[in-house]
């Protein structure tokens, strides 16, 4: 009966350890979901960034072109000092264009190293899943814990009970 009490509180505290080893994991857990869901907005930020540096882009090369069209058009003229100011003009839209793709590439590079820290953060939230799933499987062990506690709770009052009854004693023996 002794036994008994013994592994009644042993697992008792068995439990009260995986207990506090489930509320530590969940807790972990949910600051995890909440640096993804900020890491998510980041990331869809960086993608309308980037979308508005390839709107630009676009625009610029556009613009390229029609004042290539109209170089070629100029150069069709006899007027030599038309000529020049578009090539002036198509000058400055190749800068332009050069700068726009240059901070195009820069955003890029900005936006993979984002999302190879991206990649790495839902590496470790993989592994908190997996916590997650080690916590299930503990809550189920504590549950099949409290009922086998529960059992020898049980027996162990039932052994009281028998003894009490019992003629010639008095009452549970220690």
């Amino acid at each position: 009966m002794a036994k008994a009490r013994q592994d009644a509180s042993t697992a008792a505290r068995q439990i009260a350890d995986k207990d506090k080893q489930i509320a530590e994991i969940q807790g972990k857990l949910a600051e995890l979901e909440e640096h993804v869901r900020t890491v998510d907005d980041d990331l869809a930020n960086s993608r309308e960034l980037f979308s508005e540096k390839s709107r630009v882009l676009a625009q610029t090369t556009s613009q390229l072109q029609e004042a290539q069209y109209a170089l070629e058009k100029a150069k069709a003229c006899e007027q030599g000092s038309c000529w020049r100011m578009q090539q002036r003009s198509l000058s400055l839209l190749r800068e332009a264009l050069a700068e726009a793709r240059q901070q195009a590439k820069e955003q890029a590079s900005r936006d993979q190293a984002e999302i190879g820290k991206l990649r790495a953060q839902l590496g470790t939230f993989d592994q908190q899943a997996k916590q997650a799933s080690q916590v299930e499987r503990l809550e189920a062990e504590q549950a099949e814990r409290m009922a086998e506690l529960e059992t020898l709770r049980s027996n162990l009052q039932r052994s009281d009970e028998q003894q009490a009854a019992t003629p010639g004693r008095s009452g549970p023996a220690t």
